[in-house]
C-alpha cells in the first residue's frame, strides 16, 4: 500500500495500479476477503481516476473505461444503491431479536499478508521495480539529452542572432553606399546632359557662322567681279 501510495504522489499512475494490483491479487488467494482490502480498493479507485483525468483529452474511450473501473472499484467499498436500499427493508422487515452480532473477522496473521523471499509475487514485484528503475535510468539519460539539446539550441539561437545584427550592419552600410552610388550617378547624368546642351549650342553656333562666312564670300565675291570689270571699262574709254 505504501508502495502504491508513494507511485501515486510521484505521478507514477500505472506503477501504483500495477503493485495494488498485485498486493489484491495476493491478498486474495491468502483468503482475504475483500471486505478487508476496501483501503487498497480506495486507493485503486482514486488511481483509476487520475488515469482517466489524464487521457479523458486523448481519449476519451480510453477515460471512460478507468472512470468505469473506479466506478466499480467504489462499489465494492461503499456497495450499490440497490443494494444498500435492499439491506435497508431486510433490517426494518426484520424483528429485532432475529438481529445477530456481527462477528469480528479473523485476525490475519503477519506472515500471511508478508511474501516470502522466494514467492512468485515477490519475483514480480522484484521485476516491476528493476523495470521501473531501467524506465527511470532511461528517463534520467533523455531528460539529460533534452537539456544538452536545449542547451545546444540557445547557443546557435545566440549565434544566429548575433549573425543577424552583423547582417543588419552589412545591409546598412550597403544602403548608404547604395544611395552614394546613386547620387553620383544622377550627378554625373546631369554634367553629361549639360555637355551634350553645350556641345549642340556650339555645334548650332559654328553652323551659324559657317553659313555667314559663305554668305559673306559670296558678296565678296560678287563685288569684286563687279568692281574689276567696272574698272577695264573705265580703261578702255581712256585709250
Amino acid at each position: 500500500m505504501m508502495v502504491g501510495a508513494h507511485y501515486r504522489r510521484i505521478g507514477n499512475t500505472r506503477a501504483a495500479i500495477s503493485v495494488i494490483e498485485t498486493l489484491i491479487s495476493f491478498m486474495t488467494a491468502q483468503g482475504v476477503a475483500e471486505g478487508d482490502l476496501k483501503p487498497a480498493f480506495l486507493l485503486l479507485s482514486g488511481c483509476e481516476t487520475d488515469m482517466a483525468k489524464r487521457v479523458k483529452s486523448v481519449r476519451p474511450s480510453d477515460a471512460e473505461g478507468h472512470y468505469q473501473r473506479s466506478q466499480r472499484l467504489l462499489q465494492k467499498v461503499y456497495g450499490t444503491f440497490a443494494e444498500s436500499q435492499q439491506s435497508r427493508r431486510v433490517s426494518i422487515s426484520r424483528p429485532l431479536h432475529s438481529v445477530q452480532p456481527q462477528q469480528v473477522p479473523h485476525s490475519i496473521s503477519i506472515n500471511d499478508t508478508i511474501p516470502n523471499e522466494g514467492s512468485p509475487i515477490n519475483a514480480r514485484l522484484e521485476r516491476e521495480l528493476r523495470s521501473l528503475r531501467k524506465e527511470r535510468d532511461e528517463q534520467s539519460t533523455l531528460l539529460a539529452e533534452l537539456r544538452a539539446a536545449k542547451r545546444k539550441l540557445e547557443d546557435d539561437f545566440t549565434y544566429e542572432c548575433r549573425s543577424r545584427r552583423r547582417l543588419l550592419r552589412d545591409f546598412d552600410d550597403l544602403q548608404k553606399e547604395l544611395g552614394n552610388a546613386r547620387k553620383m550617378e544622377d550627378h554625373a547624368l546631369s554634367q553629361v546632359k549639360r555637355e551634350v546642351d553645350a556641345r549642340r549650342k556650339a555645334e548650332e553656333v559654328a553652323w551659324t557662322e559657317k553659313g555667314m562666312r559663305q554668305e559673306l564670300q559670296h558678296l565678296f565675291e560678287q563685288y569684286t567681279t563687279t568692281s574689276l570689270g567696272e574698272f577695264i571699262n573705265t580703261m578702255k574709254s581712256e585709250e
